[in-house]
């Protein structure tokens, strides 16, 4: 027998004592290699290298061993794995590097361990995806400081404009989103389909991570590239909390707040229809062709809302611009209930319009 027919005779052996979760079905050393890297078997590993396996070598899933050793967090494996000459900065089928598979799953130890074998911290996947970005969108705080001390720009963008701001900021990580905010990362950053950190994490209801961003002068008021703003998908969403720190924010006569109150009473969402009138959004004002929210509400069937922007002083006898009338819109969309209720509070109206002139 040769020596690498010995060490593969030896670590299929020790495959098969593995328990039926860690063992994976392999016909050749370099698969072995992988599959003993990611369970963290040094001696298996020390016996397959000193067969003359190859440390560079992809299994037929196109993974690595040096990529899975950090994944999983087996540093040990890791710096033997280097000893034996794998490339530092070789990449998986997904263009992870080491450094970028410790990072993204938190691993504080390996992760250090290849920053001081020489790993770039700016290695980027075909994405453009980094270590940063990984670290952020896991939440792994201690891995994002270390990166950020190791000089990497906290500005940094992905292929389609994300920044590790924009993944902490969608994952709800106040502060991984804190740590790169005091390094520097700009809150205003365009990224994705032209959101902002502050419209991801909105659109995700992530309370403490808007404040945070808030207070650091992110953009109240910006939009995306299809017009939407935070105060808009947190109201849509129904993130009331989120919505009432955007609306004070945003301010309640602004057109992203009378926008907020028409989506919500178009989709029936009470509760933050009553949030945004509490807020004090109007009631009355009017859209494209004079539409009000107690429009959009009548002609959707949505009795609550009707109700609720009665309450708070909605007017039933305001006109679109083909003059018509909110019980109209109920009518036509065969909302009887709706229409009557409308009907009686336009009596109640004329009375009292009615009541003020002759005053």
């Amino acid at each position: 027998m040769t020596k690498l027919t010995v060490a593969v005779v030896a670590s299929l052996t020790a495959l098969a004592s593995l328990s039926p979760e860690r063992a994976v079905a392999v016909q050749t050393t370099e698969a072995m290699l992988v599959a003993a890297a990611r369970a963290g078997e040094t001696p298996l590993i020390a016996s397959l290298l000193a067969g003359g396996a190859d440390p560079n070598a992809p299994d037929e899933s196109g993974d690595l061993p040096l990529v899975l050793a950090a994944e999983q967090g087996h540093t040990a494996v890791v710096a033997r794995l280097l000893d034996a000459g794998a490339s530092i900065e070789g990449t998986d089928d997904h263009g992870r590097t080491a450094l970028i598979a410790a990072s993204g799953a938190g691993h504080l130890l390996t992760t250090r361990a290849l920053l001081d074998r020489g790993a770039s911290p700016h290695a980027r996947m075909q994405s453009g995806w980094t270590a940063l970005m990984a670290s952020a969108l896991g939440g792994h705080a201690s891995v994002v400081k270390m990166l950020l001390e190791a000089g990497v720009d906290p500005n940094g963008r992905d292929k389609d404009g994300w920044t590790a701001l924009h993944a902490a900021a969608d994952s709800g990580h106040g502060r991984v989103a804190e740590l790169l905010l005091n390094a520097g990362a700009d809150p205003s950053v365009h990224g994705p389909s032209g959101s902002t950190a502050l419209i991801a994490a909105a659109w995700s209801g992530r309370t403490e991570v808007v404040r945070l961003l808030l207070h650091h002068g992110a953009d109240a008021r910006a939009v995306d590239s299809a017009g939407g703003s935070a105060l808009v998908y947190a109201a849509i969403d129904g993130y009331l909390e989120t919505m009432a720190i955007l609306l004070h924010a945003v301010g309640p006569e602004h057109q992203q707040a009378n926008e907020a109150l028409l989506l919500a009473s178009l989709d029936g969402l009470t509760p933050v229809v009553s949030g945004l009138l509490t807020g004090g959004v109007d009631a009355n004002f009017q859209h494209d062709r004079g539409l009000t929210p107690l429009m959009a509400a009548a002609a959707t069937g949505n009795h609550d809302v009707v109700r609720a922007l009665l309450a708070a002083g909605a007017d039933p006898l305001i006109q679109d611009t083909d003059g018509l009338v909110a019980s109209h819109y109920a009518r036509e969309a065969a909302f009887e209930d709706i229409a009557r209720l409308l009907e009686v509070a336009e009596r109640h109206w004329s009375r009292e319009q009615e009541r003020a002139r002759r005053s």
